[in-house]
């Protein structure tokens, strides 16, 4: 039981460092292209024996994500990928130094 202690204090640091805003150098950038996602929606009416099913296509689309890879000012053994808007990672070198917005 002494274990559930130390446990919990963990949990609450891993926690807290995942709300910490990105500040250190850029090392890479990726971009993803938007997709297209199709998924099939039935729809039904009518009960019983008169009940009636049609299926049809629906498209979404997944917008293009932009990514910036920061190596971290308060520990370089770790990295933090953030996403960006497109003029932020126009704008951004990698070996550039980024600090994230904490808003």
């Amino acid at each position: 039981m002494r274990r559930a202690p130390l446990i919990l204090v963990a949990a609450a640091l891993v926690l807290a460092a995942c709300g910490e805003p990105a500040v250190g150098t850029v090392v890479g950038k990726s971009y993803d292209d938007p997709d297209r996602v199709m998924h099939m929606q039935r729809t039904c009416s009518g009960s019983g024996t008169s009940k009636v099913c049609s299926s049809y296509p629906v498209f979404s689309t997944d917008p293009a994500h932009y990514e910036l890879k920061i190596r971290l000012d308060s520990d370089h053994d770790k990295t933090k990928t953030v996403r960006v808007d497109p003029g932020t990672y126009e704008r951004t070198t990698v070996g550039s130094h980024y600090a994230e917005d904490a808003s």
